[in-house]
């Protein structure tokens, strides 16, 4: 609550400064404010505030808010702040909507939030019409209602607020109840970042950077970079980082790169921590120092850096500030591979090939030449590969063959050879062609229609923890296709499914929770689940949530479940 009883100090301030400043006790406790002097404007504000004076109120639950003068009482502040609000005070109105959003000295309550910022707003008090905006964008109180949400934004915005300035720029750039529009995109986010809001400078700068909605500028976009990193905004030091890294707009100069990456990479951005152990590896504005780089790459690696877990790959391999270890490379090279990158894909199959760290084995070799081809869209040398890979039985390699053959990739599109292939590899134990054969025969795709098939290669996959055929086999259980009808089964299912992020699982298990079927109705598990979908843009999602009535103390209750349960999610 600190940045909020800032604004309230300042805003206050101005408040008591202003027409209604009419008694010389009243002024005599602002000087005493003014002063340090807690204890005489307690005195002086008090008699008035009894007497019914609506400033002197609002400036005694300040007083109380903050304890000074008087012991911190929030309860004895939200009782104040009630008296003037209650007299029409709109300074004291959206002080009281902010203690019930936040549940201080008050209970938490949404709804009564929500009242009290409509009773300033409709004053004309921009933050009161910003905050009612953002509980009409969220639903929390009132009816979830963009259009009306945007109203308010803009209302609060032609007052010149900076957050509401910044939402209109954001509904612009996302096209969110507007048409989308870059330059009116940028028209919002500059008017916020005149004013100093670190998020629109950056927005700003990036704009430039890309030429979407403002000029294509190196240099513009190192300007509001600068800007928004030097009120200590992450995402802008990094990206200021990378202009300095590349001479782009700026001198170069990787000593400032490396100084701008610091702070970013101690929040946790893998792709900060990730060039700051390659400048160290390199001796790049910093010392070189093979100890911190691999720290970095260590840290990156684990927060998902494709491009660190393969440096990793190349450290143990080359024995780079490590004992050389081969088994080690293989392992960080597997998992950049498994993530997509084509040079550690190439790395592995050279490893396979040459039985470094790894079995020789060359049916792997050829499926990772495949893997590689295909990333890089050389269809024809995939296809070769895999060829090759399949005829040594190498069961990943039947699957990606089935795939090309089902797509037309490469190679005329046959459909029946696919799922040929499909069910060698299916056999081979690979998950991913499990689920494809199952989902063929739940559609009747290329094969005759069989839901107790498509339920049986479901389990297998099921049983490897394959996402999709977790999610698949708990609506066969909901809908009793292949089995018999089971809600208490499905549940199991798809709880599995939604803990591995799939959103459809997710809205599938809250509606169970809703229904109270196959598990006991829980309105928070299913608020929590449909938070995590949206998150997940489920376009669903959001519609369930504005459906969804719950105290205020619910919704935090779920909301503390939804984060919870995110932090499990493995990383994407």
């Amino acid at each position: 609550m600190t940045i909020f009883w800032n604004f309230v100090l300042v805003a206050g301030l101005a408040a008591l400064s202003g027409p209604l400043l009419e008694g010389a006790d009243l002024k005599a406790g602002l000087d005493a404010y003014n002063n340090g002097n807690w204890q005489r404007a307690a005195a002086e504000f008090r008699p008035l505030a009894d007497a019914g004076d609506a400033v002197a109120q609002f400036s005694m639950g300040k007083l109380y808010a903050e304890g000074r003068g008087v012991p911190r009482d929030l309860a004895q502040s939200a009782v104040w702040h009630r008296k003037a609000a209650d007299q029409g005070y709109a300074l004291a109105q959206f002080t009281l909507g902010r203690m019930y959003e936040a549940g201080q000295g008050v209970a938490p309550d949404a709804a009564k939030a929500a009242h009290w910022y409509r009773q300033a707003a409709e004053q004309g008090r921009s933050y009161a019409q910003f905050h009612l905006g953002l509980l009409h964008e969220a639903g929390r109180g009132v009816a979830r209602d963009y259009g009306l949400a945007l109203r308010w934004y803009r209302a609060a915005a032609g007052q010149g607020y900076p957050p509401a300035q910044f939402k209109l720029g954001e509904a612009y750039h996302r096209g969110r109840g507007v048409e989308p529009d870059d330059a009116q995109a940028v028209r919002w986010y500059r008017l916020a970042a005149g004013q100093g809001l670190p998020d629109a400078q950056f927005l700003i700068g990036l704009a430039h950077l890309e030429g979407r909605g403002a000029d294509k500028s190196d240099q513009s976009a190192a300007r509001w970079f600068r800007a928004a990193a030097d009120q200590g905004l992450p995402r802008a030091q990094y990206q200021l980082a990378l202009l300095y890294g590349d001479g782009k707009g700026v001198p170069q100069d990787y000593a400032e790169a490396a100084r701008l990456l610091e702070n970013p990479a101690r929040g946790g951005n893998p792709d900060a921590m990730y060039r700051l152990g390659t400048m160290y590896a390199q001796g790049q504005g910093v010392e070189r120092n093979e100890a911190r780089a691999l720290a970095f790459y260590r840290a990156a690696a684990a927060k998902g850096s494709v491009e660190a877990q393969f440096n990793l790959g190349t450290v143990y391999f080359q024995g780079r500030g490590v004992e050389r270890d081969l088994k080690t490379a293989a392992e960080w090279y597997t998992k950049a591979a498994e993530r997509g990158d084509p040079k550690a894909q190439q790395t592995l199959a050279m490893l396979y090939q040459r039985g470094h760290g790894v079995p020789r084995d060359e049916g792997e070799a050829a499926f990772w030449s495949g893997r590689t081809a295909e990333a890089r869209r050389m269809y024809p040398q995939a296809l070769d590969s895999y060829r090759k890979g399949a005829g040594l039985g190498n069961a990943r390699s039947q699957f990606r063959l089935g795939r090309m053959y089902f797509n037309g990739l490469g190679v005329d599109q046959d459909r029946a050879q696919g799922v040929e292939w499909y069910r060698k590899a299916a056999a081979g134990g690979v998950a991913e062609a499990q689920t494809g054969l199952g989902v063929l025969y739940e559609r009747g795709e290329v094969v005759e229609q069989s839901f107790s098939q498509a339920v049986a290669w479901y389990r297998k996959a099921a049983a490897q923890q394959q996402p999709e055929a977790l999610y698949n086999l708990g609506a066969a259980c909901e809908h009793g296709r292949g089995v018999l009808a089971d809600a208490a089964e499905a549940a199991r299912w798809y709880e599995k499914a939604a803990r591995l992020g799939v959103s459809q699982a997710q809205v599938a298990l809250a509606g169970l929770y809703r229904q109270g079927r196959g598990v006991p109705p829980d309105m928070v598990r299913a608020y929590a689940w449909l938070q995590l979908a949206a998150r997940n843009d489920h376009p669903e999602a959001s519609k369930q949530l504005a459906a969804l009535r719950l105290s205020p103390e619910q919704v935090l209750q779920a909301t503390r479940l939804a984060r919870q349960w995110a932090q499990a999610e493995p990383a994407k």
